[in-house]
């Protein structure tokens, strides 16, 4: 059996793919298959894997109408032969020795999961995003103690201990599949955090290893940069109900942790679609945004932790959203950002 199966859903990223490409086939570690799946794209990224596959024996390629990135993940897993998975986007790269030092841990250790650092990309300008906890292999009752407490959000820090998404982990075969194919294929924010905050909870060990080994493209075709407010605001909610049925009755009570993290995350959808929506009006921004904070799951996480917050801004800016001052978040945002850049 091989060893690892890279899976990667390809949507129009013929910009980028072939970067993508080349840094896997260029890893140290080589018992790998990758499996490119062409998710119905309309520009030439179907003949760039095509290309790919006639050149390299290691490389299978799935053509398939467009399903979303959930359900091309899964069209790839279910191709795959692989001991351990690791999924990486299209328009994003590897460290070129990424899966040797995941593979290396996974197997001494006998990890569940490996889990690196990731490298935000926005062309000139490069941002570490790390775990929380110290590197190192965590067993079933230090996950209990050191991790799954501050796994979705760390309110210190106001941000997850562990990153949601599932491109900077390595995943065993046993713990994927018992969670994996319960994701529903339309899911389409924050989907890897799902499965990945699940396979966490039932894994018996990880590894947090320390080292940036991947690249994360910031762009403005990306999809976590398209700001329509109708369908951030749908699909933020959607999310959090997703989160609270598919997290809840996994071994770990993480229900006031949850209720955080939808705070800080609601706050954080507010900002982007308030200030950079093109397609709506400020009236209907704030229109739209004030049914947001008044849903009866975005109210109670903002009252449940208007407390726990840290004080400053970040304390100002829930209680703000906790009582449906919209234009006043929105002035809040505008003041910072047009700060940021006089200060550039």
């Amino acid at each position: 059996m091989t060893k690892l199966s890279v899976i990667v859903p390809v949507y129009n990223t013929e910009k980028y793919l072939r970067e993508c490409v080349d840094s896997i086939l260029a890893q140290s570690f080589t018992d790998f298959e990758l499996i490119l799946v062409n998710d119905g794209s309309t520009d030439r990224s179907g003949a760039i894997c095509d290309e790919y596959a006639s050149k390299d024996k290691r490389i299978r390629v799935l053509h398939q109408q467009n399903g979303g990135v959930t359900n091309a993940r899964k069209s790839g897993v279910r191709y795959a032969c692989g001991t351990y998975f690791s999924f990486v986007d299209s328009d994003d790269w590897v460290h070129s020795e990424m899966f040797e030092r995941m593979i290396e841990k996974a197997v001494n250790t006998e990890a569940d999961i490996v889990i690196c650092d990731v490298c935000l990309e926005y062309g000139s300008r490069t941002e570490t995003l790390s775990s929380l906890p110290e590197e190192g292999h965590y067993q079933k009752s230090e996950l209990r103690d050191k991790i799954y407490p501050t796994m979705l959000m760390d309110v210190r820090f106001q941000r997850p201990g562990i990153l949601g998404s599932s491109c900077n982990k390595l995943f065993s075969r046993r713990v994927l599949e018992q969670v994996f194919w319960q994701v529903d294929d339309g899911f389409v924010y924050a989907e890897d955090a799902l499965f990945s905050y699940a396979a966490l909870l039932c894994s018996d060990s990880i590894f947090v290893l320390r080292q940036t080994l991947y690249h994360y493209r910031q762009h403005s075709e990306s999809a976590m940069h398209q700001y329509n407010g109708k369908k951030c605001y749908a699909n933020a909610l959607r999310s959090y109900y997703a989160y609270q049925e598919f997290l809840q009755n996994r071994g770990f009570d993480i229900a006031k942790q949850l209720s955080a993290y939808i705070s800080v995350n609601a706050v954080h959808v507010l900002r982007r679609v308030l200030l950079f929506d093109k397609e709506n009006t400020l009236f209907e921004r704030l229109k739209q945004a004030r049914a947001f904070v008044s849903n009866e799951l975005t109210h109670a996480a903002f009252c449940d932790n208007e407390k726990n917050m840290p004080g400053g801004r970040e304390q100002w800016k829930i209680w703000l959203a906790k009582n449906r001052c919209v234009a006043a978040l929105y002035l809040f945002f505008a003041v910072r950002e047009w700060m940021l850049h006089v200060s550039k």
